[in-house]
């Protein structure tokens, strides 16, 4: 999946029907490449034109210098009418903690399946979880097995739906992942996320031995369905309230979040590959505002503290150069 846009505006360049993009000359435009099982790439791209009229696409990254970016050249291409270029990636390394074959009888909020070979079953994606099971209407129609409380209120504390992941129940409350027993109510295993989720208004989603948590501030983290041990952190740019669901097709997880009725919020496409087994949290980035000033946070350490207009673009910098560190 490519994606590109131009710097400045933030105005997504679209191929055309047969699949070509077209740059001008005098902007930047920055771009993402990924595909399921490899390790994405990421930079800027330019288009400039010789003293001949010759026409040349450069790809680089944007660096950071004391007072502004600066476009650096990496690969350069003469290109002309119908140019092909090729840009290539690297499959990602196998991370042993994750096990893509642990069934599931309730994976996501529309009831989503998966059995021990990891094939979708269930209701595949097809509705919102509608079951043909009775449920009570009276509590004297239904039997109490257990109650245990892993959470509290109705806030940051509050317990997310639980979904059914190898015959256990997976939930969340405040910052814990909980595998839960479902015939005891016993908390058989937990995880530590990097915040609370806004209110708990989503169950957690599994896919492919992963399960993936919608959190505060534009964030989704994945965890090991077996061991609960984070895998990667996604940081949204425009951060927001993670009020959509969380849906996986074809090895990329669909979200978005919400900024309120006025401000913009983002919808996003996230590869489910964990392109850096090493790294439990390799996108762990954000910034802790305050009046006027923020901090930048990078792997839970304090950076450097950055005036209020400075967010976005900060924040979008680092992101884009974050496997150059």
């Amino acid at each position: 999946m490519l994606y590109i846009y131009e710097k400045a505006s933030g105005v997504r360049l679209w191929p055309d029907s047969e699949g070509r993009y077209a740059f001008s000359t005098g902007f930047t435009y920055l771009y993402s490449l990924t595909k399921y099982g490899f390790a994405g790439r990421s930079g800027a791209i330019q288009l400039e034109a010789g003293d001949n009229g010759s026409m040349t696409l450069r790809f680089g990254t944007m660096q950071q210098t004391d007072k502004a970016e600066r476009f650096e050249p990496e690969q350069s291409y003469p290109v002309a009418d119908n140019t092909v270029i090729s840009l290539q990636l690297k499959a990602a390394d196998a991370n042993p903690d994750i096990d893509p074959n642990i069934p599931s009888g309730w994976a996501d909020f529309r009831g989503t399946a998966y059995d021990a070979n990891g094939n979708m079953t269930g209701t595949a994606n097809t509705n919102n979880g509608v079951t043909r099971a009775k449920i009570p209407f009276a509590a004297e129609s239904g039997t109490l097995y257990w109650a245990s409380k892993v959470g509290d209120g109705y806030s940051e504390g509050a317990v997310g739906n639980p979904i059914l992941v190898g015959g256990n129940l997976i939930a969340y409350a405040g910052t814990r992942i909980l595998k839960i027993d479902k015939d005891t109510g016993a908390v058989l295993r937990e995880g530590t996320m990097a915040g609370t989720s806004s209110f708990a208004i989503n169950n957690s989603t599994y896919a492919e031995g992963m399960i993936l948590v919608g959190l505060s501030n534009g964030r989704i983290q994945a965890f090991s369905a077996d061991t609960l041990e984070s895998l990667w952190l996604y940081t949204d740019p425009l951060g927001g309230q993670p009020n959509c669901p969380i849906t996986v097709s074809g090895g990329y997880a669909y979200t978005g979040f919400w900024n309120s009725e006025i401000k913009n919020a983002s919808f996003v496409c996230i590869s489910l590959t964990d392109e850096d087994p090493g790294e439990a949290k390799e996108a762990d980035l954000g910034i802790a505002g305050g009046i006027g000033e923020g901090l930048l946070i990078k792997k839970g350490q304090i950076i450097r503290k950055i005036p209020e207009a400075e967010f976005i673009p900060t924040l979008r910098y680092e992101l884009e150069h974050w496997n150059e560190q």
